[in-house]
């Protein structure tokens, strides 16, 4: 029977450019595989046994707004679709761990954009504006990498602070102070070392050599990681940690580790070509 809709050229029937059975995955392939024209372009579509003007197809058939797809793989259709801002915002916040996987389809503009940088560019917001909305702490604990996802810890106490750090000592090497009342974002590390005069140098051998990366014979894992590149040392880090750090977040530490390999994979794929 076919697929029920393929998109064709317009002065000739016979060049298929691509068939499927899903609007959503037809949508996404517009984007990335098509000019922004689509003058050139019809959509058969099966059902109906007629060929309609592509550009005419997607607005009858409500095309939404925002598509949310998979950096790598975006042909195999969105992982999520809304018309509503708010909605990509919760879709973000209940899949962190892939959030740096994913990439916003913007309908009515035709483009793809990185999903953090889309939320940035929509929100209108700086930092400070959006948290003195939604906190009356005076510090929050922020992913230094990725500010816009979930905060790691609201207090006004600095002695907390250095609670959560004792309890999340890889996590504090990535992580940023926001002073609230300045409206300022300072290295973790270094807000210590302002306000209680802390000397990492000094720290236990927690900080130094955690017991989630000593955990084989023969080698701490920092010595293996620092003859490598950025993607390639990342990744073996997750996979050394996975299930030593937390063993709730075993299955998240590996996704990651596949995530900066596929970065890797991708960057000499680009290289070779």
């Amino acid at each position: 029977m076919g697929y029920d809709y393929r998109v064709v050229r317009k002065d000739d029937h016979s060049v298929i450019l691509f068939e499927t059975d899903y609007i959503s995955t037809l949508r996404a392939r517009v984007v990335h595989e098509l000019p922004a024209s689509l003058e050139d372009f019809d959509v058969y579509v099966n059902e109906e046994n007629h060929y309609v003007d592509l550009s005419i197809f997607l607005r009858a058939t409500g095309d939404p707004a925002y598509l949310i797809v998979n950096v790598f793989y975006p042909d195999e259709g969105p992982l999520f679709e809304t018309n509503k801002i708010e909605d990509v915002i919760k879709w973000r916040d209940e899949h962190i761990a892939d959030a740096r996987e994913v990439s916003v389809i913007r309908s009515i503009v035709g483009d793809r954009i990185d999903l953090n940088h889309f939320l940035e560019v929509v929100l209108g917001e700086t930092k400070k504006e959006a948290v003195e909305k939604t906190t009356e702490s005076e510090y929050l604990i922020i992913d230094s990498f990725d500010p816009s996802a979930p905060i790691l810890l609201e207090t006004d106490e600095i002695s907390e602070i250095l609670e959560w750090r004792s309890k999340n000592i890889a996590a504090s090497k990535a992580s940023s102070v926001y002073r609230v009342g300045i409206g300022d974002r300072i290295d973790l590390t270094s807000f210590l070392e302002e306000t209680v005069g802390f000397d990492e140098e000094e720290d236990s051998d927690a900080v130094n050599h955690p017991s989630h990366y000593n955990q084989y014979k023969g080698i701490e894992i920092i010595q293996l990681v620092r003859q490598m590149n950025f993607n390639r040392g990342n990744a073996v880090k997750y996979v050394a940690r996975a299930k030593f750090k937390d063993p709730e977040k075993e299955v998240e530490d590996l996704k990651k580790a596949i995530w900066y390999l596929r970065d890797e994979i991708k960057h000499i794929t680009e290289e070779q070509a």
